[in-house]
């Protein structure tokens, strides 16, 4: 066994060893740390992450519109891509705005 797994087999045993038995599952993930979260909590976390992964995509791409747009010379052709590419990533922002509002109505007035 190398090192470092010597040292992580080490590391859970002490771990285990020290802990007292649970007498069921809860009071095991209580016991551990666990942080406890409803589905509706998991869903929401894991949707914000989706919509700032978007947000974060679709300006990235306006920025690089903007720079191809800038550095196009004047051609038209590369002009109506950049074009394009702007437009696109405007209607994406605003898609993943929607999106957020819509889910949180729904979510708040589930909850």
């Amino acid at each position: 066994m190398n090192d470092i797994g010597l040292k992580l087999w080490i590391m859970l045993t002490n771990v285990a060893a020290s802990t007292a038995p649970a007498t069921d599952a809860s009071s095991a993930l209580k016991q551990a740390n666990v942080p406890h979260t409803n589905a509706n909590t998991a869903l929401t976390n894991i949707l914000n992450l989706a919509y700032f992964a978007a947000g974060i995509a679709c300006t990235v791409m306006i920025v690089v519109a903007g720079i191809n747009w800038i550095i196009s010379s004047g051609q038209p052709d590369k002009v109506k891509k950049a074009q394009q590419t702007l437009t696109y990533a405007i209607i994406g922002l605003i898609i993943v705005v929607s999106a957020f509002a819509i889910t949180r109505f729904i979510v708040g007035g589930a909850s």
